[in-house]
């Protein structure tokens, strides 16, 4: 997972594996959240750089089968990363609209990977907590 990952597909990751997340990483969640907050009217993308990649770390070593999920949508992954480092000095506004395609393709990425978890009768979570819950997006 990088930055741009965490920012914008968060509710995605809260509804796969927030319990994981809010237990395991919630130091670093809460330092990252801290710093967006903080610099939310300047480049806080940049600003908050070090933040975002100890949720980064935290959640690659304990939040079970989220390597899985960074190759089995690593193209998507990375389409909207490209996208939001494109559009990363715009308006939050503009970035939403601008990457809307590429958001959407990852959700749909993720919501893919959600299914077959579920119907292999694998969960989410980590050795301390469990999380196998999921948010599909309203059409």
């Amino acid at each position: 997972m990088d930055v741009s990952f965490n920012i914008v597909a968060a509710r995605k990751l809260f509804a796969l594996w927030g319990g994981a997340l809010t237990t395991d990483c919630s130091q670093q969640l809460a330092k990252y959240q801290q710093c967006v907050f903080k610099n939310q009217d300047n480049d806080w993308v940049s600003a908050c750089k070090k933040e975002a990649k100890a949720v980064t770390d935290c959640a690659d070593q304990k939040v079970l089968g989220l390597q899985k999920l960074k190759q089995q949508c690593g193209n998507e992954i990375k389409s909207f990363r490209d996208c939001v480092q494109r559009n990363g000095t715009e308006d939050e506004d503009v970035i939403r609209v601008a990457c809307m395609t590429d958001m959407n393709r990852l959700w749909d990425c993720t919501e893919n990977f959600h299914d077959t978890l579920m119907d292999q009768g694998s969960g989410y979570g980590s050795g301390s907590s469990s999380s196998s819950g999921s948010q599909r997006k309203s059409s």
